[in-house]
């Protein structure tokens, strides 16, 4: 018994350490995209949100393959599912994929 509670609590020291990185998925419709401020507006839930895109983020298309231009790729009203990550207290896009159909 004492021992699970050490180890508990040593593994939630660990996370504590060394930060957790937690992953959120977004479902909306492309507005607008940045390609040179590496930014991505997507309409979510009627609002318009802008986000940030890391230089190595996956921009994908619904079948898992790279988009040949990136962002550029991107068109408005395109239904994507973005892949978001705290990074500096900063939600960063780490991935961009197409919505299949």
């Amino acid at each position: 018994m004492l021992r699970n509670l050490v180890t508990s609590l040593a593994v939630a020291g660990l996370l504590l350490i060394t930060g957790v990185v937690l992953a959120e998925e977004i479902k909306g419709s492309v507005v607008k995209v940045d390609a040179e401020k590496s930014t991505i507006t997507v309409k979510v839930d009627d609002k318009d949100k802008e986000f940030t895109v890391a230089k190595d983020a996956k921009i994908l298309s619904a079948k898992d393959k790279p988009l040949k231009d990136g962002l550029k790729s991107l068109k408005e009203k395109a239904e994507v599912i973005l892949t978001t990550e705290k990074k500096d207290d900063k939600e960063v896009v780490t991935k961009v994929q197409l919505k299949g159909k």
